[in-house]
């Protein structure tokens, strides 16, 4: 559905707003024609068969098309299993309205490159992009997804109709460095409420959230460090939610949490099973804090969670778009517990709200960039 906006203009200024507009301010005003755009967002359905929508794929898929909708873009997100989904998908959707595809966006690479090449020689109207879901780093947890996207951009150079990209410009000025393969950035967006963020009354439990699937990518090791020193310091009872179940719980990291903070009086290890999107976000309303100090992200759509219900985040400095003062030191046990005793006890007002809506004004105008450009034009 589109809110009736189909020309939307983004300023690439600085420059406050004044009653008129100065020629300097007109040049820099980029114009966006959006009437004959229609676009799909395609996610890869785990939900399906572990009947829990709680996937950051997912998540990332829903709030970026509401964001996208509310700027005037057509816009529609189709969770499938498999490649014959997303034939019957667009077959469907140009079948019941009244203006066919122009564009679609599929989240990570797991389309094989025979079902791929035959998706974009049947559809050869339509602009196709495969999009990394990660940063360069934690491409280490899918080897073959790599090898299939490096396929996706050897299979691009012959097929105008498909392009590849990432949602974040660390891994697409990468990727466009190492393989001289033009690479299309289009960011999570996570659209929100002006949240004021929440201070922890200085007496009651606290409880910290270290939300996310189990690998050591996520550094749930040193999250669970800095909680456990946060306790030592305020001496208060606490309590440390973490994810359970599904991707990476097999590992040893899990094991080594429950061994370090086993025992300790007033401090409790409570995990939570995978759920459904609106309930985790009620979880997360519950928490005081959340600890997201990944080594490597692209966007980290806990923090985000965190964000829209007034929960502060200590992140690792590749939580780019977070408040400066929410980062710590990714590998300092104690520098993640100082800033969670300094987000805990201190008001921090509207920072998290305010950074996440400007880095979604700044990532729009990617998705603007890539829906006005058309290989057909």
């Amino acid at each position: 559905m589109v809110i009736g906006i189909t020309t939307i203009t983004i300023k690439n200024t600085n420059t406050a707003m004044s009653k008129k507009k100065t020629k300097r301010e007109e040049k820099n005003e980029v114009h966006y024609d959006l009437k004959h755009v229609h676009l799909a967002l395609f996610f890869k359905d785990f939900a399906a068969w572990v009947r829990s929508s709680c996937v950051g794929l997912n998540v990332a898929g829903f709030t970026t098309a509401k964001y996208l909708r509310h700027h005037g873009v057509d816009v529609s997100v189709f969770p499938v299993r498999h490649n014959v989904d997303v034939v019957n998908a667009i077959d469907k959707y140009n079948e019941t309205h009244k203006h066919r595809l122009t564009h679609v966006v599929i989240s990570a690479p797991w389309i094989s490159l025979h079902d791929m090449r035959n998706l974009i020689c049947h559809f050869p109207e339509i602009q196709f992009v495969v999009l990394s879901h990660s940063n360069v780093g934690f491409l280490q947890a899918d080897p073959h997804g790599v090898d299939l996207y490096r396929h996706y951009a050897k299979l691009a150079e012959t097929h105008k109709n498909l392009r590849v990209g990432g949602n974040c410009r660390r891994f697409t000025d990468w990727f466009e460095a190492a393989y001289k393969h033009r690479c299309v950035c289009l960011p999570n967006i996570y659209p929100t409420e002006r949240v004021r963020s929440k201070v922890w009354d200085g007496k009651s439990t606290i409880k910290i959230g270290a939300f996310g699937a189990i690998r050591p990518e996520k550094n749930f090791m040193t999250a669970a460090a800095g909680a456990l020193a946060i306790h030592s310091a305020l001496g208060v009872p606490m309590e440390l939610h973490m994810s359970t179940g599904g991707d990476g719980c097999k590992s040893t990291t899990l094991p080594a949490i429950k061994e370090m903070t086993e025992n300790i009086p007033g401090f409790t290890l409570i995990r939570h099973d995978w759920d459904n999107w609106d309930k985790f976000i009620q979880l997360i309303a519950k928490m005081d804090l959340l600890i997201q100090v990944s080594y490597t992200e692209s966007f980290n759509m806990v923090t985000a969670d965190g964000v829209s219900v007034g929960v502060p985040t200590v992140v690792s400095p590749v939580i780019f778009w977070a408040p400066k003062s929410w980062m710590a030191d990714s590998d300092d046990s104690l520098d993640v517990a100082a800033t969670g005793i300094k987000l805990l006890t201190s008001d921090q007002k509207y920072l998290g709200a305010d950074a996440l809506r400007e880095n979604n004004e700044k990532s729009l105008k990617y998705w603007l960039d890539f829906l006005s450009y058309h290989h057909c034009k």
